[in-house]
C-alpha cells in the first residue's frame, strides 16, 4: 500500500506500507515546507510593538525636558559669575539663585536618568515586538485497521 500527502507550500510526500490482514499500523508523516507559506493571521505584532513607540517617545521628550533643565541651570550659574565673580559668594541675597540652580541641576539628572531608561525600553519593547516567523508544521497520521482508516493531524 502506498500513502500519499500534500498540502499548499508543502513538500509531497510518498510512504509505502506493507500490512497484514487484521494488522493495525499508525504511520506518521511530517511535511515539511518547500515555499514560504503565506503570512498567518497570527503573524501581525502585538500591542507591545505600539506601546513600545508610546513608551520611546515619552523618554524623547524627557530628554527634551533635561536639556531645557540643564540650560536653565546654566543661566542660574552664569547669573552667579556675573554677580559674584569666582566662587565661593558672600554676596547678601543670592542663596535664592543657588537653590534654584541646584533644583533645576536636581530635576536635570532625573530627566536625564528617566529619560535614558524610558527610551531604552521603549526600544526594547519595539525589537522584540517584531512579528516572529512562523513555525508551524504539518504533521499527519494515518491510522489504518480492518475496520477503519482515519487521517489525524494538522497542516
Amino acid at each position: 500500500m502506498s500513502i500519499d500527502a500534500g498540502a499548499p507550500g508543502r513538500v509531497p510526500l510518498s510512504k509505502r506500507v506493507r500490512l497484514a490482514a487484521g494488522q493495525l499500523e499508525t504511520v506518521a508523516l511530517t511535511l515539511t515546507s518547500g515555499v514560504a507559506p503565506a503570512p498567518l493571521a497570527e503573524e501581525r505584532p502585538g500591542p507591545l510593538r505600539p506601546v513600545g513607540f508610546v513608551t520611546a517617545g515619552l523618554g524623547a521628550a524627557t530628554l527634551g525636558a533635561a536639556v531645557v533643565t540643564w540650560t536653565l541651570a546654566g543661566e542660574r550659574h552664569d547669573e552667579l559669575l556675573a554677580l559674584c565673580g569666582a566662587p565661593p559668594c558672600t554676596k547678601p541675597g543670592v542663596e535664592a539663585i543657588v537653590r534654584e540652580g541646584e533644583r533645576l541641576d536636581l530635576a536635570t539628572n532625573v530627566a536625564l536618568g528617566l529619560g535614558i531608561a524610558t527610551t531604552l525600553a521603549g526600544a526594547t519593547m519595539i525589537a522584540v515586538g517584531w512579528p516572529s516567523a512562523a513555525t508551524s508544521r504539518a504533521a499527519l497520521e494515518l491510522r489504518v485497521a480492518p475496520s477503519f482508516v482515519g487521517l489525524v493531524g494538522t497542516l
